[in-house]
């Protein structure tokens, strides 16, 4: 298996220095337990849908780790403004369309998810239970 502390670290350095200190001294454990509760449950190729992923640092991060996983993120991208310390909607929208990875930019608190049923392998919330 690849070194996931050093991807989340490169992937950090994507979003610019004030998200990269945010994620490597406030988050990193979170996104690396998370990343490594997923790769654990992954086989290959699997399909995998965070919903209010937000910035997308763990699929980012699984992206590198594994190019054949199928990988959407769900999220309003509202909170993601110049502010943000992960910086503009744009500028995380664009990062994750460069990496091949599905973006459906809505709001998912209506349950009504554009997605089959069943499409999933692994589906993730890490930032959104707390909401509902």
């Amino acid at each position: 298996m690849k070194d996931v502390s050093h991807i989340l670290s490169q992937v950090a350095d994507l979003f610019g220095q004030k998200a990269r200190e945010n994620t490597l001294n406030k988050c990193f454990g979170k996104h690396l337990g998370e990343i490594e509760l997923i790769l654990n449950s992954c086989r290959g190729k699997e399909k995998i849908l965070d919903v209010g992923g937000g910035s997308g640092i763990n699929l980012l991060c699984l992206k590198r780790i594994n190019n054949e996983l199928e990988l959407n993120l769900i999220d309003n991208f509202d909170e993601y403004t110049e502010e943000n310390p992960s910086g503009p909607a744009a500028h995380i929208l664009q990062l994750l369309e460069n990496s091949g990875i599905i973006v459906e930019k809505q709001d998912f608190s209506n349950f009504k998810l554009p997605y089959k049923s069943e499409y999933f392998d692994i589906v993730t919330g890490w930032d959104v239970i707390e909401h509902f």
